[in-house]
């Protein structure tokens, strides 16, 4: 048995639901059929959220939502699908030395242990020298590693930025590209926001932060339910008919634009949007014209480590969202405080709780459990974890595709690739779809389902995912 659909669309998080959701808008009678099709029973992807039994809620990582000025229709649109909002302070920095360095932590190096200040210090004033002596044009690193050495001089790269970035990507900054730190995924400032020995001394002899942040800016997260109620209720908002959920794609035929179901069924389309990760969605072509590139694209595996506490947090936690660790002691690159977002992440009463992010290179050994147990014992060490807190719940998980690494040649590997796909209907959009991430937040990736769908019926031109920056 056959069914046809104008527009096919695999993959059910942010980027599918945004496509359905603007096919959905058309509403005259001529209106382009479509489906979502996705393996999993529930929607929203790795934008989802997790409720332990003891009633402490999970986000697949801390991807909170920071919706870029320009997507007017998704911040309208948000308003619409959460009923309830908890604003709060951004609080983010990095974690050295037993001491919590706000972000970004290259504009704050007064906050830093005496040594590794003074060594900071030196670095940015040798690269500020250089840059005022140099007659020819600034050269472009060729790598992540030569970006912050050239950027923020040999010290904050060695003592900070070097290891964080190490770990999240679970590569050496040499091995990575830089183009994604101008970017802007989530805050006001770019990823890797620059800084100026100006600002510095301005630090050191005032005392205050210079932060990423104005005393006025807040934070939205949904009241109830982690960032997933957000997925979930976009999903519910959309035709019944139009939802395939549970069902896992086994093989595609691009030449006929077919699609074959692990149930037998077979679906029939003109165009294709897919947000499957582009590795796997390439693997499923039976005419597959690309083979030597999947194998090229490269990601970091990541890991979840929730643990519910009874208790209350230190003083020095108090408001904080999150913060990076980039000392190798601890497996965790990333740590967040899920109340701190909302105060309905937890359960009623004493009650607070921790998330711990880990990337590792695909393919190698990783132990959870003693991932799991090294971070409870370091935190603990560090008194993040107070000795008379009680760990009342635990949730690990693996996610397989983490973070899509921005590897040195990756723009040339998907310039190609999207190309190809392009040229007989397919579409490959959203965090690992599109493999970019520099666009592959939330709103990023939701707008890349809608942009996809403008593109195919109304020729209108992408500007989340271009392909002339890929």
């Amino acid at each position: 048995m056959t069914a046809s659909y104008d527009v096919v669309i695999l993959g059910g998080g942010p980027c599918g639901l945004g496509a359905a959701w603007a096919m959905a808008q058309r509403q005259d009678a001529d209106a382009p059929s479509f489906v979502l099709i996705d393996a999993s029973p529930d929607l929203g992807g790795s934008a989802g959220s997790f409720t332990t039994s003891k009633g402490f809620v999970f986000d697949y990582g801390g991807h909170i939502l920071y919706p870029h000025a320009e997507y007017l229709e998704f911040s309208a649109l948000l308003d619409e699908l959460v009923e309830d909002w908890h604003e709060s302070k951004p609080v983010r920095g990095v974690w050295i030395e037993n001491r919590l360095i706000p972000y970004p932590v290259q504009r704050n190096i007064h906050r830093l242990p005496a040594r590794k200040m003074m060594s900071a210090l030196k670095g940015l004033s040798r690269v500020s020298l250089f840059r005022r002596l140099r007659t020819r044009r600034r050269r472009v690193a060729d790598n992540l590693g030569d970006y912050l050495n050239d950027h923020f001089g040999h010290g904050l790269t060695k003592h900070v930025l070097g290891p964080i970035n190490r770990k999240m990507w679970s590569r050496d900054p040499a091995q990575l590209g830089a183009d994604w730190t101008a970017y802007r995924s989530g805050s006001q400032v770019p990823n890797v926001p620059t800084t100026s020995v100006r600002q510095i001394l301005r630090s050191l002899l005032t005392g205050r932060d210079n932060l990423g942040w104005d005393e006025t800016t807040r934070v939205r997260y949904p009241l109830h339910g982690g960032t997933g109620s957000i997925w979930t209720s976009l999903s519910r908002r959309l035709p019944p008919a139009a939802l395939m959920s549970g069902a896992e794609v086994v093989r595609i035929d691009s030449a006929a634009r077919t699609i074959l179901l692990d149930d037998g069924r077979q679906i029939s389309y003109e165009r294709l949007i897919s947000s499957v990760p582009l590795d796997r969605f390439l693997g499923l072509l039976a005419d597959n014209p690309l083979p030597h590139l999947a194998e090229r694209l490269q990601m970091a595996n990541a890991a979840f480590v929730g643990l519910g506490l009874r208790g209350a947090p230190p003083a020095f936690l108090h408001g904080v969202h999150s913060f990076h660790m980039p000392e190798d002691s601890i497996p965790c690159w990333r740590v967040s405080f899920p109340k701190s977002l909302s105060p309905n992440t937890v359960p009623a009463g004493p009650f607070w709780s921790i998330l711990c992010e880990i990337s590792h290179s695909a393919g190698s050994a990783f132990d959870i459990e003693q991932a799991r147990s090294s971070i409870v014992d370091q935190l603990r060490q560090r008194g993040i974890i107070p000795a008379d807190n009680e760990i009342v719940s635990e949730w690990c998980s693996e996610m397989k595709h983490g973070y899509p690494i921005p590897f040195l040649g990756r723009d040339d590997v998907l310039r190609e690739a999207q190309q190809a796909l392009q040229e007989v209907g397919i579409f490959s959009r959203g965090r690992f779809g599109g493999w970019k991430y520099e666009v592959s937040n939330q709103d990023h990736s939701f707008m890349q389902g809608v942009e996809a769908v403008g593109y195919i019926q109304d020729g209108v031109s992408e500007t989340t995912y271009r392909l002339d920056h890929a």
